[in-house]
C-alpha cells in the first residue's frame, strides 16, 4: 500500500490520511451537519493521492501548478446521489463548491442567467488539468 503525502516541510512531513482526518474532525466541530462536514473534510484533497501531487510534494515545481481539490468535486458529483431528489442534489453541490473552494473564493453555483456556472467552469478544469495528471 502507498503512503501518501499531504504536505512537505523543512520540520517534516503529513501523512494525507491524517490531514484527511484531522480536518474532517476539525470542521465536524464547527458545524451543524456533522456527516457532511466529515465528508468534505476527508474529500478536500483527494486530488493529493495523485502521482503528479506526490511528485510536486518530492521534487519540488511550481506552487499551485497541480490541481488537487477538483479530483473530490468529480468524486462527489460520482457518488453522490438520486439527481430526482432535490436535497440530496442540493448537499452535492454544497459539499462540491466547498471542495473546490478550499483554497479560493466561493464559486457561483448558478449564473445570472440561470446556467450551471460551477458544473461548466468544472469540465473546462478537467479537460485542461485533471486528465493530463494521471
Amino acid at each position: 500500500m502507498q503512503t501518501f503525502l499531504a504536505r512537505t516541510s523543512q520540520t517534516g512531513k503529513q501523512l494525507l490520511s491524517d490531514h484527511l482526518s484531522n480536518v474532517s474532525n476539525l470542521s465536524a466541530v464547527f458545524s451543524n451537519y456533522e456527516n457532511i462536514s466529515k465528508l468534505t473534510g476527508i474529500l478536500h484533497d483527494l486530488g493529493k493521492a495523485t502521482s503528479a501531487f506526490q511528485n510536486y510534494l518530492i521534487n519540488g515545481g511550481e506552487r499551485g501548478k497541480i490541481v488537487h481539490a477538483m479530483q473530490g468535486v468529480f468524486f462527489v458529483d460520482d457518488i453522490i446521489c438520486d439527481l430526482n431528489d432535490s436535497a440530496c442534489v442540493l448537499v452535492k453541490e454544497i459539499v462540491a463548491l466547498t471542495i473546490a473552494a478550499h483554497h479560493n473564493s466561493l464559486n457561483d453555483g448558478v449564473s445570472p442567467d440561470g446556467g450551471a456556472a460551477f458544473y461548466q467552469k468544472l469540465i473546462q478544469k478537467m479537460m485542461k488539468n485533471i486528465i493530463i495528471q494521471k
